[in-house]
């Protein structure tokens, strides 16, 4: 497997939403898309997983932030 860069293996998107109940309010999302090419999608997910779980950015914000992981 080729070696890649994270800019070149995730594609960050945060969409503005409103928050929940407060339609007034405004919250913060992530949406990270994981572009691993000839790897096994359950690999993909597996890695992707883990990958969040020791993100110093996903442990900080944790809680705070809703995130939804995808692989393309």
């Amino acid at each position: 497997m080729q070696w890649m860069s994270p800019t070149q293996l995730l594609t960050p998107h945060a969409p503005r939403r409103p928050a929940a109940p407060f339609p007034p309010a405004f919250a913060i999302t992530a949406e990270l898309t994981a572009h691993l090419p000839g790897m096994d999608r359950e690999q993909v997910w597996a890695l992707v997983d883990k990958a969040h779980q020791v993100c110093p950015y996903s442990n900080a914000t944790r809680g705070d932030v809703a995130v939804k992981l995808k692989i393309a």
